[in-house]
């Protein structure tokens, strides 16, 4: 028997002792089960919390690059009205030229035929 145990004076105290022992080991062994499920849980809670925190900046992520992808379709679309507006802008200027140009010879032809039956009178 360990040192611990007094040297009892009978067979009844010795159970006693023996039984309060293993209660105590008992509950030391509760002790430490109830530790490590604590520490399990806590861990458990720690990895919620990461994984819950990656998938809310994965979420983020996702929504400033869909805002992005927008900006660049929005912008796109304004250079392309852009472009489209110039482009329409020089036809028109083109047209104008054109119908001057034609407005200029006809005044010239028109003039010259004058000249011609001035001359030919």
């Amino acid at each position: 028997l360990p040192m611990s145990i007094r040297q009892p004076e009978n067979i009844d105290q010795i159970r006693e002792e023996l039984l309060r022992k293993s209660e105590i080991d008992n509950l030391r062994k509760q002790k430490l089960e109830c530790q490590q499920l604590e520490e399990e849980l806590r861990s458990k809670r720690l990895d919620e919390e990461k994984r819950a925190k990656e998938d809310r900046l994965i979420e983020q992520q996702k929504l400033m690059d869909e805002q992005r992808r927008q900006e660049d379709a929005k912008k796109t679309f304004q250079e392309q009205q852009l472009k489209w507006q110039i482009q329409q802008e020089r036809k028109a200027k083109e047209i104008e030229r054109k119908a001057e140009e034609e407005r200029k010879l006809r005044q010239k032809r028109l003039l010259d035929e004058q000249q011609q039956l001035e001359t030919q009178r």
